[in-house]
């Protein structure tokens, strides 16, 4: 079975056999229930259907959902004192943005004080280089390697042919190259999504660095060409981040990100049998 997405009036499913390790791919969420018999014959279902696959069921809840977080977390809860097996794990995203008029300002001041050359600037990505930034990207986020990222490199397909994502990366030195194993082609990577149809937005879908090249402030020159690049005035870039990873918190504050709100949300999981 190839990756399925399956969409119903109160719930989406994602399923992909061929990547069980990475959980945005097996996943449900966008639940909407209004009463617990229907939620337990779901949950009852779609643990049924991800262990036929070898998958490991996994629900993510956020304050969005119907009737309500605290409501379908007891639900949860009622389950697990009758079903062993089931994890819970509260988390909290910051929600950040920065406008096109802030990032100026900010970007205009690093100018001025920017003296030393900084490297290569970033390239945006055409499809000749979805397989580099497949194996960059499976390395940095621990999506696997080989056959295991057949749906990375579908999915860095469309993006790079959709004309409302936008991705730019850091090119490793030749010197590297020549010294390092293949697939070590680009050391950090940006990718922007701006909906047709919500004009004024634009999504951070990824920013991230090659382990290898981790810590000297490449995802920071990365993400700032791509935003001097393509975010258009009237526009606001904004992006999800961890709440407990601080320091890219503040790594989008030196590019003029200042914190929105913040969504709580609940990941439920249950062990393979």
């Amino acid at each position: 079975m190839a990756a399925t997405t399956l969409v119903q009036d109160n719930y989406i499913s994602f399923m992909n056999p061929r990547n069980p390790g990475h959980q945005q791919s097996n996943l449900h969420c966008r639940m909407r229930f209004y009463d617990e018999t229907g939620f337990i014959s779901f949950v009852n279902e779609s643990m049924e259907r991800f262990h036929k696959l070898g998958l490991q069921p996994r629900y993510s809840i956020d304050e969005l959902a119907t009737p309500s977080l605290a409501t379908l977390t007891r639900w949860f809860e009622n389950l697990g004192k009758r079903n062993s097996g089931f994890n819970f794990e509260y988390d909290t995203d910051i929600i950040m943005a920065c406008s096109f008029e802030q990032f100026k300002t900010v970007f205009q001041k690093k100018q001025e004080k920017r003296q030393e050359d900084v490297g290569t600037a970033p390239i945006k990505a055409t499809l000749s280089d979805v397989e580099d930034l497949t194996q960059m990207i499976g390395t940095t986020f621990g999506y696997g390697s080989g056959d295991d990222l057949n749906w990375l490199r579908y999915k860095l397909t469309n993006q790079i042919k959709d004309h409302q994502t936008s991705i730019y990366a850091i090119e490793a030195t030749t010197e590297f190259l020549h010294q390092q194993q293949p697939n070590r082609r680009f050391k950090s990577v940006t990718i922007l999504n701006s909906p047709d149809g919500l004009p004024h937005l634009m999504h951070v879908n990824l920013c991230g660095t090659h382990p290898t090249h981790q810590h000297q402030g490449l995802a920071l020159r990365c993400l700032e060409h791509a935003l001097h690049m393509e975010l258009k005035c009237g526009q606001t870039a904004y992006l999800e981040v961890y709440d407990e990873i601080k320091h890219a918190q503040r790594m989008y504050e030196r590019l003029g990100f200042t914190i929105q709100g913040t969504l709580d949300y609940l990941t439920v999981t249950h062990s393979l049998r």
